[in-house]
């Protein structure tokens, strides 16, 4: 699959960087190797950690500092935050789990700077008490840390929960207690309000309960060189939307048509949603192939849409009806299909989905009972280039188990090259995987968007974009970035939207993973047609970079 024309392959630092712990820690070291001290790298991130943490108290006259440092370079980190608040004046003490003999290397420099400049290096055990703060500086384990804290470390992480809501917890590169590489949490875990990310992004920040857990990330750059390919990128929303080709001054309906197939007896919604969708989000023209039962019930519910009444079987498409619709559809005029949305799983469906991927030269967004219908090597059989959108129980129909402690992103990845498709794993936080690209993240999704009818639009918006020109992995992440933005637009319709630019709108300064620990409690509860009409605006506004 040619994925030159990707924003992606095009623009690489626009987006933000994604690297397991192992790689970040191979940078690190190649950093060192080339000539920058590491004591110089844990000054950077210290330094950027500290300006974050003084953010976060509202200024530093005044407020009262709490670092809480471990063993490792994490607690180096801490420590310098610790010695440059005192030399800032601020109020800072900092507590440390461990044995201080055991502080090595980089770390044991700064711990003996921090000393020096007045902040006494406390040792707690599981029955200390946690001194009064404004601002707690979690710099206990980073993102080489796996399975449960334990001892001191979980005694005192637990009665950090205990800490008012007015307390705020700045996270050094990862909340204490997430698995860096996966987001697992299998014990007391740090609750963040907001996470400092140095120099690249790492995927417990963005799966799993690590993205419940980080707050607001704040990616900081401290000059240490990333390889060319990172294990991911994290899309720049409004970049990512840029991918998609505008439809010219004289651009006529059949330049950008979409074709959906799908539909019975019970949901007859599903494709109605994805044509909607698919028209709203830049489709010129929409037919609808669906059962004849069903097409009466279109006809009169989307009235934009032209349909083609397919042969049935009482309750959806019929044996046979393949042929049917090759006579009568000019597949090729089709920029995109859109095939599965409440298609039915009758055992004769399989064969209709692989007539029709064998029909259609152009790309084919396939979605719900299109993926049901068939097994992964029809996949790997289909003609038709394939863009696929499970969620987590279609995944696992297909072979791909994703449980909490998988490695998500490698998973992911393996399956669309095994599969030879573009595959958009859909949750909270969404995957787009392509053979031979680096995978992305979409951090642009609220939970409100976990509503019925909410995966049939971003298939109809997906088509739309590829059928407007955009590559397959290029309108997987725009529409992904678009159906989230247009989510929490239509939850905060009318409400404030003081916080709108820190939900996913960029990086830096500052985004959340999952949008709606930024926004609660103004949500109010959405159905997928409340998504379908904010896409135009969404997609304008990303472009717009307004936030």
């Amino acid at each position: 699959m040619n994925l030159a024309s990707s924003v992606f392959e095009r623009n690489p630092r626009q987006h933000t960087a994604v690297l397991r712990p192992a790689r970040m820690a191979a940078a690190d070291r190649a950093a060192i190797a080339a000539g920058t001290p590491g004591r110089e790298l844990m000054e950077r991130a210290g330094g950027a950690c500290t300006r974050v943490a003084v953010r976060q108290a509202g200024g530093i006259g005044g407020a009262r500092f709490l670092v809480l440092a471990g063993p490792g370079n994490n607690g180096g980190d801490g420590f310098v935050v610790a010695r440059r608040l005192r030399e800032q004046r601020g109020a800072v003490r900092c507590l440390f789990v461990g044995d201080p003999h055991e502080i090595r290397g980089d770390a044991a420099l700064h711990a003996d700077l921090m000393r020096r400049s007045g902040v006494p290096l406390s040792v707690v055990d599981g029955q200390s008490a946690l001194p009064p703060a404004d601002v707690v500086v979690d710099a206990l384990f980073g993102t080489g840390f796996r399975g449960a804290l334990t001892g001191a470390a979980a005694a005192l992480v637990d009665r950090l929960s205990l800490l008012p809501e007015s307390v705020r917890v700045v996270s050094v590169d990862m909340p204490s207690g997430v698995n860096g590489r996966t987001g697992e949490v299998l014990g007391p875990v740090v609750r963040a309000n907001c996470t400092v990310a140095v120099q690249a992004l790492k995927p417990g920040l963005l799966l799993g309960e690590g993205a419940e857990r980080a707050g607001e990330i704040h990616c900081v750059d401290i000059g240490i060189p990333l390889p060319e390919r990172p294990d991911a990128w994290c899309a720049d929303l409004s970049t990512a939307v840029s991918a998609v080709p505008l439809r010219g001054v004289s651009a006529h309906k059949w330049q950008a048509a979409v074709l959906v197939i799908g539909g019975s007896t019970g949901m007859t919604g599903a494709p109605q949603l994805a044509a909607r969708a698919a028209f709203r989000a830049g489709a010129g023209l929409v037919t609808l192939a669906t059962a004849r039962v069903v097409s009466e019930i279109v006809q009169m519910g989307t009235p934009e849409v032209m349909t083609v009444a397919l042969p049935d079987d009482g309750s959806g498409i019929g044996p046979g009806a393949d042929q049917f619709l090759r006579e009568r559809i000019p597949f090729a005029r089709y920029g995109a299909l859109a095939l599965g949305m409440g298609l039915g799983r009758a055992g004769h469906l399989r064969a209709f989905v692989q007539s029709v991927l064998a029909a259609s030269p152009n790309p084919v967004v396939l979605d719900a009972d299109g993926l049901n219908a068939l097994r992964p090597d029809d996949l790997v059989a289909a003609r038709a280039p394939l863009v696929l959108t499970p969620h987590v129980g279609e995944l696992a129909r297909l072979g791909c188990e994703i449980g909490d402690a998988a490695d998500r992103l490698e998973k992911v990845q393996a399956a669309a090259q095994a599969w030879g498709s573009v595959l958009l794993a859909k949750g909270p936080v969404t995957i787009v995987a392509a053979p031979g690209a680096v995978p992305v993240f979409c951090t642009s999704g609220t939970s409100d968007l976990g509503t019925a009818g909410s995966g049939d639009v971003l298939s109809g918006v997906i088509a739309a974009y590829i059928a407007r020109g955009a590559s397959l992995q290029d309108a997987a992440v725009a529409g992904a970035c678009v159906h989230g933005r247009a989510g929490w637009r239509a939850a905060t319709r009318g409400e404030s939207r003081t916080m709108e630019h820190s939900v996913g709108v960029g990086i830096r300064p500052g985004f959340s993973p999952l949008s709606r620990a930024v926004f609660r409690p103004v949500a109010r509860w959405i159905v997928a047609g409340d998504v379908i009409e904010e896409l135009g605006s969404a997609e304008m506004q990303l472009r717009e970079c307004t936030g």
